[in-house]
């Protein structure tokens, strides 16, 4: 791990170069160098950003749950079909068990509307930024996603568990991705087939949010502490040794 003490100054092309020279698997220097970049801007605008930076930050990390949520919307509804369809072909069918699968097929084309769209926009969120005084944070986040199982650092993975996700029980869904869609990797969100088969029902709108709760990156680091938790373990990609640094 490199030695230097923490300058906020610190020039980005030596973080780029720590994230070069150390391997993904070498978690202490890159978490090291992703310090770094927040160092740097933090030198810069002390403890608050521009609301158009954490608006940003607020954006990636919401199209990233919500993308999960179609995807794993999906798999249970297929899981579900597959179910009935297997009783009709046993002569064993329920009663409007047809009309059930009409409206998830339904849902199913709404879904893959709805995937083909937030993949756009979580594709364009990650080229338009060209605001180079808070670059920082842009490469940063994209610095993490070059490592492809990020989503299983300590910090989501508790998070995963203390939100009743499969990383709580022993399933451990989250480290086996489907791969009906590039954007599966991910952990568990209110839409999780699992998870609902695990507690009988599905969620209720009033009852959803207990699932994710509330965030907003706006404020900077004066933010609450939900929202510093998710800039640490999303935009940073910190492991735990790392998140208690600020």
């Amino acid at each position: 791990m490199p030695q230097q003490e923490m300058d906020p100054e610190i020039p980005d092309e030596r973080a780029e170069k720590w994230c070069r020279e150390f391997p993904i698997e070498d978690h202490e220097a890159r978490d090291y160098a992703q310090l770094c970049c927040l160092y740097q801007i933090m030198g810069r605008c002390k403890r608050t950003w521009p609301r158009k930076v954490g608006a940003w930050m607020n954006l990636m990390i919401k199209l990233d749950i919500t993308i999960r949520e179609v995807i794993q919307r999906e798999e249970y509804l297929i899981q579900k079909s597959s179910s009935v369809l297997g009783q009709i072909k046993a002569m064993k069918e329920e009663p409007y068990s047809q009309q059930n699968l009409d409206n998830w097929q339904d849902e199913l084309q709404r879904l893959n509307q709805d995937y083909w769209r937030i993949d756009r926009e979580l594709s364009l969120g990650c080229l338009c930024w060209s605001d180079t005084f808070y670059r920082p944070i842009f490469r940063a986040y994209n610095e993490v996603r070059k490592d492809p199982v990020w989503y299983l650092s300590d910090l989501l993975c508790n998070d995963c568990a203390s939100r009743g996700g499969c990383c709580g029980r022993a399933c451990k869904c989250c480290e086996k991705p489907s791969a009906t869609r590039s954007r599966a990797r991910g952990h568990c969100t209110k839409e999780c087939g699992c998870c609902i088969e695990f507690r009988g029902f599905e969620l209720k709108k009033d009852q959803q949010k207990l699932c994710q709760p509330a965030f907003n990156l706006k404020g900077g680091l004066e933010s609450n502490a939900y929202s510093i938790f998710l800039f640490k373990a999303y935009i940073l990609g910190l492991h735990d040794e790392f998140s208690h640094c600020f």
